[in-house]
């Protein structure tokens, strides 16, 4: 016997392992959409957290080598001043 479950657009599913009987297995939430629908839509939305997230990361990392650089700067400015002083004060001795 050939039965064929009616079926409504993107609202049941015929499910012919459920038993021997064909049966309607619901797949819909109250707003109409699917559950694979609500599950892709908050994995979209924890992915674009991740995205954000990442974003101001990669920022805050670039103002700290900024920072970095600019401190690497002043440091090796203060030690060649250093070393300018040491052999002026050694060739006076």
């Amino acid at each position: 016997m050939n039965y064929t479950a009616p079926l409504k657009p993107r609202s049941r599913l015929w499910c012919p392992l459920a038993s021997s009987k064909p049966e309607l297995m619901d797949t819909m939430e109250p707003h109409d959409h699917g559950i694979a629908a609500d599950i892709l839509t908050s994995e979209v939305a924890i992915a674009r957290q991740r995205i954000h997230r990442t974003e101001l990361a990669l920022q805050r990392t670039e103002e700290m080598l900024a920072e970095n650089l600019e401190l690497r700067s002043r440091i090796r400015t203060a030690v060649e001043a250093a070393e300018r002083l040491g052999k002026g004060r050694s060739s006076q001795l």
